[in-house]
């Protein structure tokens, strides 16, 4: 996803592997108007929505 790209942060020079997944969650809860809790569970723990 090359939209992504100015967005992901990188630790030790490399990209994180979880990036896309994460920002399009964070976009998508952002968008309906959710909490971090109510996020899907295939979008990874609810702490490192919160966190980005």
């Amino acid at each position: 996803m090359v939209w992504l790209e100015p967005f992901s942060l990188k630790v030790q020079g490399k990209l994180r592997g979880d990036d896309p997944r994460v920002l399009v969650s964070v976009k998508f809860i952002n968008h309906n108007g959710l909490r971090c809790r109510d996020a899907a569970k295939k979008s990874g723990p609810h702490e490192t929505l919160c966190a980005r």
